[in-house]
């Protein structure tokens, strides 16, 4: 697949914003039905269609296609830089059944041309594609000793307030990529290997990156102690459920009756 840019398009990273849920009115036999005492006497709508976080992304989207340009303007920031300076370096800790998709872009839905979705990267089995991967570097220890503390999938999804997030993002992408298989992995670094990545530093794509992470001290980074409870790498393997693909895409495509074209 070739990589396109994602502007204008549903992206894996925010498709999480198209499963809030709206609220419909009852029709008069749904309300003649409802409980006439207790809890919900008084309720008049169900839940149902696209909530208000989901017609905020049609509604950002729409004017990006009106714009031709992104509606992102964040700033740099500590965060999103360490986890891209790391990304790499998590690829070559894992070794060779791991490839780094390293993208200028996003890759297009297979069946359905306004969703996109970047993935990380992806783990072979026998040469043959397995599971996507997306691979998280939290900037703060607190983040970082959530996911560790979590057994499986069910509990970041249950306890991490990124949680949900991630875990679509991971079902989007194994819908680009047509995996139904899944690697949610965490990188914190040990304190032993802040060295080398001060030296990698001076090969990261933006010069603050570079100018940052010089001036940092080892109190100023997140990192971990060698030997001690927590592994500096935590792998959250999982299947993804054809029903969570089917729904997800169906919000998408509900979504995407909702775009002007372009």
């Amino acid at each position: 697949m070739t990589p396109i840019k994602s502007i204008g398009n549903f992206s894996s990273s925010e498709i999480i914003a198209l499963l809030s849920m709206g609220k419909i009115e009852m029709t008069p036999e749904e309300l003649a039905a409802r409980p006439k005492s207790g809890v919900g006497s008084a309720v008049k709508y169900k839940d149902g269609g696209l909530g208000t976080a989901a017609m905020t992304y049609i509604k950002q989207t729409n004017w990006e296609r009106r714009a031709g340009r992104s509606m992102s303007q964040t700033s740099w920031s500590k965060e999103t830089a360490w986890g891209k300076m790391l990304e790499s370096r998590v690829f070559d800790i894992l070794g060779g059944s791991y490839k780094r998709l390293d993208m200028d872009g996003s890759l297009l839905h297979p069946r359905i041309d306004y969703w996109t979705g970047t993935p990380d990267g992806e783990k072979y089995k026998l040469l043959e594609r397995e599971k996507v991967a997306e691979v998280k570097c939290p900037f703060t220890l607190n983040s970082f000793f959530t996911f560790a503390d979590c057994k499986d999938i069910a509990e970041v999804r249950d306890k991490h307030p990124d949680g949900e997030k991630y875990y679509w993002q991971c079902v989007s992408n194994g819908s680009m990529l047509g995996l139904d298989k899944a690697e949610l992995i965490i990188y914190c670094p040990f304190e032993d290997e802040l060295e080398d990545i001060v030296k990698d530093a001076q090969f990261a794509a933006d010069i603050r990156t570079e100018k940052w992470i010089e001036r940092c001290t080892s109190s100023e980074l997140p990192y971990l102690i060698r030997n001690k409870s927590y592994n500096n790498i935590i792998v959250f393997d999982f299947d993804i459920p054809q029903a969570d693909k089917d729904y997800l895409e169906s919000r998408v495509i509900e979504a995407g009756k909702q775009l002007i074209n372009i």
